[in-house]
């Protein structure tokens, strides 16, 4: 049981150091565009 945890641990750690380090790098708008490339293109109308 505790190797598990150790690792699971270890695991969580290391994913948010990459997260971190990866907004660390890319200080742009990246996530602003991304939210919106779904709606550059308007759909004509909405009517069923």
């Amino acid at each position: 049981m505790l190797i598990s945890e150790i690792v699971a641990l270890l695991t969580l750690i290391g994913f948010f150091l990459a997260v971190s380090a990866s907004l660390a790098n890319h200080p742009g708008n990246e996530l602003e565009d991304a939210a919106q490339l779904p709606f550059l293109e308007e759909p004509d109308s909405f009517d069923a």
